[in-house]
């Protein structure tokens, strides 16, 4: 069997801005979203324009932590001054967290729980806010609460499709990264 015939994807409501919304019920610690400006058509590079919109959108959600998913390759889709110098000049802590990196799932399982001892919200974030991004809010559920893979899959795309947004759920991909400690 192999790692995609068992991937689940939920239908994104084009209301959704951003592709946003909370990892689970169970808490108010971890989102979700895309990536400012999403992906691009043709190769075109995301305007600064995007990325304010998509800062000022986190900001009216109160989330001041966001945790890059992005390979340093999806950094290079950016208008100058890029992603990262645009989260810092608008006060947002930046944790990167690139998905394939030996220590991938305990560095997100610190960064989570770092900003869930401060009492504040953390958006994770891919380019599409549906694969690594459900990857690592459904890993969340798994280290924080004790949930199985399955289990905490099948709440993540529960809870994406509940609030409209698009999301992929694989426990086999997720079952391999947890292992990636």
């Amino acid at each position: 069997m192999s790692e995609n015939e068992d991937v689940v994807v939920t239908p994104r409501n084009p209301e959704t801005l951003h592709n946003f919304g909370p990892a689970s019920a169970r808490d108010s610690i971890l989102y979700t979203s895309e990536r400012p400006g999403g992906d691009p058509e043709g190769g075109a590079k995301i305007p600064k324009s995007k990325v304010l919109e998509w800062i000022e959108f986190m900001k009216t959600e109160n989330v001041k932590h966001v945790m890059l998913l992005l390979d340093d390759n999806e950094l290079e889709t950016y208008e100058e001054p890029g992603l990262l110098a645009l989260y810092k000049e608008h006060g947002l802590s930046i944790h990167r967290n690139p998905m394939g990196p030996l220590g991938s799932s305990s560095s997100a399982e610190k960064t989570i729980k770092e900003v869930e001892t401060a009492n504040e919200k953390v958006v994770a974030h891919c380019t599409h806010g549906m694969g690594r991004s459900g990857r690592v809010a459904a890993g969340w559920l798994v280290m924080r609460y004790g949930l199985t893979p399955q289990e905490a899959t099948d709440e993540v795309v529960d809870m994406a499709r509940k609030n409209g947004q698009e999301r992929m759920g694989n426990v086999k991909a997720l079952e391999k990264w947890l292992s990636n400690k």
